[in-house]
């Protein structure tokens, strides 16, 4: 089975047909949640449909290929409010599934996807260096330019956080702004360029925080 992806003629309005015909199962929620942090659900851009990725197989996964529509920690949030409201799991994916549809159609946007690669190539540092994607990014826009959010969780200490915000400054950069979260408190925080030759670098700065954080 084809599908359009962003070097073709068509996309984006027959990507988002396409995605839009995908279902998410209950089924499919119960087993990322179950998976723990760094487990997520992708669209297959090449399938049309959902799939869950662990956290180890996660590593692999590169847009545009599979796209990131849901996380572990998405999962968590949406758990804690269907408890509050009496939902079942039915009625909670319901919305989730509208929310992973909402994420494509804003995913699908040319000028956005051109400044994926040092957001791709900061992944899989992060990923080397224990960080796992463990929600749905942030797509935004900040001064004109299409912004991209990353949430990351490590795998050895799940109760840190990381939030990377890429903002594209053209020809293969991007402007980084982040944060690392104990829980909820931010204990670090950083704003710096990157671009090829540098994404391993600002990888390890983010690590070296976090150790300079668990070792006090």
């Amino acid at each position: 089975m084809s599908t359009i992806m962003p070097h073709e003629a068509g996309f984006p309005a027959t990507f988002t047909s396409h995605a839009a015909e995908a279902v998410l199962y209950p089924s499919q929620v119960i087993t990322a949640y179950a998976g723990g942090p760094g487990t997520v659900i992708v669209y297959s851009c090449h399938e049309r449909r959902y799939r869950v990725r662990l956290a180890e197989e996660a590593r692999d996964t590169t847009e545009p290929d599979e796209v990131l529509v849901c996380g572990h920690g998405d999962i968590e949030i949406a758990l804690e409010h269907a408890r509050a409201a009496g939902l079942t799991l039915r009625q909670m994916t319901r919305p989730l599934a509208q929310d992973c549809r909402a994420h494509l159609e804003a995913w699908a946007d040319v000028e956005r996807l051109a400044g994926l690669p040092p957001v791709l190539d900061l992944r899989r540092d992060m990923a080397r260096s224990g960080f796992h994607l463990d929600r749905c990014s942030h797509l935004g826009t900040c001064e004109g330019a299409r912004t991209t959010q990353d949430f990351f969780a490590h795998l050895r200490v799940p109760t840190v956080m990381a939030a990377v915000r890429h903002r594209p400054l053209g020809e293969g950069r991007s402007e980084v702004r982040g944060g690392l979260y104990d829980i909820a408190a931010e204990f670090a925080s950083w704003d710096a360029p990157v671009q090829e030759g540098l994404v391993r670098t600002r990888a390890n700065e983010i690590t070296a925080a976090l150790y300079r954080y668990l070792g006090r």
